[in-house]
């Protein structure tokens, strides 16, 4: 069972993802789209000049204006790295969304809760999907097992090669089987 101390570093951790959410990504795409207004306004007025050398410099002063998109861009994305495990827990729950829209679909049921990580509670989506929608269960209960454990256990190290996995073969599996 988690510590008291690791429910508070979990809370801490989470509260962090949601400030990176509301304003660190907001920020730095801001910062980035100013620096890529700036380099076009630049290389427009030198355009319009017709001046060789204006151009030039224009180009040059452009460059950095990218560079500096590139790098505040940059820089989100090793912020986001720090939040894989709260990526993963979108990934499953984008995976719930199929399969309720499936269950809506071909049972024309909407089932409220999970029902268990074995799926033995009748009614419940993770018996719908274990009893009907059997050929997808391992990859839906990959992506369950691992969001309770991003959730509610200790801290779970998760790479950027794991989420691509989870999304190219457990999601990418649900997402097929509940298209048909």
């Amino acid at each position: 069972m988690p510590t008291e101390q690791q429910h508070r570093d979990k809370a801490r951790h989470n509260q962090e993802y949601f400030d990176f959410l509301k304003s660190d990504v907001s920020n730095e795409v801001q910062k980035a789209q100013r620096a890529l207004d700036r380099a076009v306004a630049l290389l427009e007025e030198a355009i319009a000049d017709d001046s060789p050398e204006g151009l030039r410099a224009a180009w040059t002063t452009a460059g950095g204006e990218v560079r500096s998109a590139a790098s505040a861009i940059g820089g989100l994305e090793t912020k986001a790295g720090q939040f894989l495990d709260w990526v993963l827990v979108g990934v499953f729950y984008c995976a719930l969304h199929h399969v309720d829209a499936y269950l809506a679909r071909a049972f024309g049921v909407h089932p409220r809760s999970h029902g268990g990580a074995q799926g033995q509670h009748p009614n419940t989506r993770n018996w719908y999907v274990c009893q009907h929608m059997a050929s997808i269960w391992p990859d839906y209960k990959t992506l369950y097992d691992r969001c309770r454990d991003v959730r509610y256990n200790p801290p779970l190290s998760i790479s950027a090669s794991d989420v691509a996995r989870f999304i190219t073969k457990n999601l990418a599996n649900i997402e097929t089987y509940t298209s048909k």
